[in-house]
């Protein structure tokens, strides 16, 4: 009989310390998972207090009554730990509507049996009332009903131990310390259920199951206060460390792969497996080693190439040590800079273009104040002379002055119809009308133009034109591209000589134009500088032909804008020869 009463007494007490858990549990906020928990100590509290009271009562039928009751908290205990498990590991897909009714069913189900047990004696078949003296113990021979609680009960709590040792798995040492003593708290109430199921411990009808769980609650009681288990730490932790758009991976000492967050996937190209070494996914991670090992940390910037691309990335390491100063790991950071490495090209080009602006802006200016002033500096003097010496001037001088007259004016059209072309060009003014033209008939247009200069240099002209080349090309373009450099080839040939003008078809798609002159040529520099508006390249010709440099960077341009491709080679005193190509019309 004391026996009876010791043990009521301590299953009494036990509901007691359940009760004030589970009531600790909901007064603390913050806890992911904390709720779930006091309604799994307010469920081991009915079981326990329920066991209690259906121990002290003599009455037949209350015994049974109370012991259905105990059944509202035994058919709980397991789904509410699962679903503790759940939510704290943070696997909030599991916790929709849908699986709550499949965590639910066979609880709610068991219960319904339980307390319908008179009629269908699927729970208890029997009972056994073993008198102590007043008192009246009663044994229960259990049916399948029981069975199958005791069977998803087993289940349930062996899923939510193993969620919580898989989440230990994955998180830093301090924290699954803590969850692993707390999964494994749980393992103990199996063992105490076992042996009442099955009758194997020696004073039949104690349930000891509910001293187990207060164990295992004393267990949880501690980890919250001492070792701060819940803490919102671990929980903020895990839910910043998987919400982080930078790709984190952790490696410990012998580089094995021991966390990530799922934005790894963006650096690696797929989610890695823990407890591969890193380099299986990171190749150039061994080549980084040494420095990381010499400074314990790196930040630099990588280009990481995923399938057929390549990405700027920034990498920055650091390494994670022990209390005893002992190398653990390494965290790894990588965050993507592709945008800022594009912002900073096109600053860079930006920058570029502002150069190229201003030195179109100089380019114009030096024009307008020197070039453009020059040539009318010949003709104004010249005309001056003319007009207030004419009468003492010899015919010769006169003729002479004329075609200095002449000269300088053609020079003049010639500035300002580039000017207006190259302005134009610049501004976006000028239209751009490509058409099927026939090279030949342009070529010898433009060198029955220039025949009257060639002539005063004794200069003759060798045309090779591939008969029928049709070339795709804006009129004017074109026409502009073949004066200038014929131009210049008669303004550096020297007198008495040659130039030559060929054509013929490079490809399907190109043809190629060439005009050559025994000329003085150029240096690998000043070739270099040719087309550039910043080095600005004003040679005198053979007889000091002024020119202002501008010609050959609007032919560029022309030539450019017609999907073609300009460039020169040169010797000095052996003349030079420009190629440019322009598409053939289909």
């Amino acid at each position: 009989m004391s026996m009876i009463i010791g043990y009521t007494l301590a299953l009494f007490i036990n509901s007691l310390i359940v009760l004030g858990l589970g009531v600790f549990m909901f007064s603390r906020k913050g806890y992911r998972g904390g709720p779930t928990i006091g309604f799994l100590m307010l469920a081991l509290t009915i079981w326990a207090a329920a066991g209690s009271l259906e121990m002290f009562t003599t009455g037949f039928y209350t015994k049974i009554l109370l012991s259905k009751i105990s059944y509202i908290g035994i058919v709980s205990v397991g789904p509410l730990f699962l679903l503790f498990a759940l939510r704290y590991s943070q696997k909030d897909k599991l916790l929709e509507p849908p699986f709550q009714l499949i965590y639910w069913l066979l609880p709610v189900f068991s219960l319904v049996m339980v307390w319908t047990n008179e009629q269908h004696e699927l729970a208890w078949p029997a009972f056994h009332k073993v008198p102590y003296g007043d008192w009246l113990l009663l044994i229960y021979d259990h049916g399948p009903v029981v069975y199958l609680i005791a069977g998803y009960s087993y289940l349930f709590l062996t899923a939510g131990v193993v969620i919580l040792l898989t989440r230990a798995y994955k998180l830093p040492e301090i924290y699954r310390r803590q969850t692993l003593l707390f999964a494994i708290s749980m393992i103990i109430p199996l063992i105490g259920n076992f042996l009442y199921i099955f009758k194997l411990v020696p004073l039949q009808g104690y349930d000891f199951a509910p001293f187990f769980f207060t164990i295992s609650f004393l267990v949880i009681f501690l980890s919250v206060t001492r070792f701060k288990f819940m803490d919102v730490l671990p929980i903020a932790r895990d839910t910043l460390f998987r919400s982080l758009n930078d790709s984190i991976v952790l490696v410990d000492a012998k580089n094995r792969i021991i966390d990530f967050n799922e934005s790894i996937e963006k650096f690696l190209g797929q989610l890695p497996v823990i407890g591969l070494p890193l380099v299986n996914y990171f190749e150039d991670w061994e080549n980084y080693l040494p420095e990381i090992e010499s400074t314990q940390s790196l930040k630099t910037e990588i280009v990481h190439t995923q399938g057929n691309q390549k990405k700027w990335w920034l990498m920055n390491v650091q390494s994670i040590k022990n209390k005893s100063g002992i190398l653990s790991g390494y965290i790894i950071v990588f965050q993507d800079i592709n945008d800022q490495k594009r912002n900073e090209e096109k600053i860079k080009g930006s920058e570029n273009k502002l150069r190229e602006l201003i030195a179109v802006k100089d380019t114009f200016f030096n024009i307008l104040a020197h070039d453009l002033r020059n040539p009318f500096h010949a003709i104004l003097g010249f005309s001056e002379m003319l007009h207030n010496d004419y009468e003492s001037l010899s015919e010769v001088e006169r003729k002479q002055y004329i075609s200095n007259i002449f000269q300088s004016a053609g020079n003049t059209y010639k500035l300002i119809t580039n000017l207006l072309d190259w302005s134009r060009l610049q501004t976006g003014r000028m239209e751009f009308q490509p058409e099927p033209i026939r090279l030949e008939e342009i070529i010898r247009e433009e060198m029955e133009i220039a025949e009257g200069t060639a002539k005063n240099k004794r200069i003759h002209f060798d045309l090779n034109i591939d008969a029928g080349l049709v070339v795709l090309a804006d009129l004017n373009m074109l026409q502009s591209i073949i004066r200038n450099i014929l131009s210049n080839a008669i303004k550096f040939s020297y007198p008495g000589g040659g130039v030559q003008i060929q054509a013929k078809l490079a490809s399907s798609k190109k043809i190629l134009i060439s005009i050559s002159d025994k000329g003085v040529g150029m240096s690998a520099d000043q070739v270099g500088f040719l087309f550039r508006l910043d080095r600005k390249m004003t040679n005198k010709g053979t007889e000091n032909e002024e020119g202002t440099g501008i010609g050959l960077i609007l032919t560029k341009e022309f030539v450019d804008r017609n999907n073609g491709n300009i460039w020169l080679d040169s010797n000095p005193g052996f003349g030079s020869t420009v190629y440019f190509t322009l598409p053939v019309a289909n």
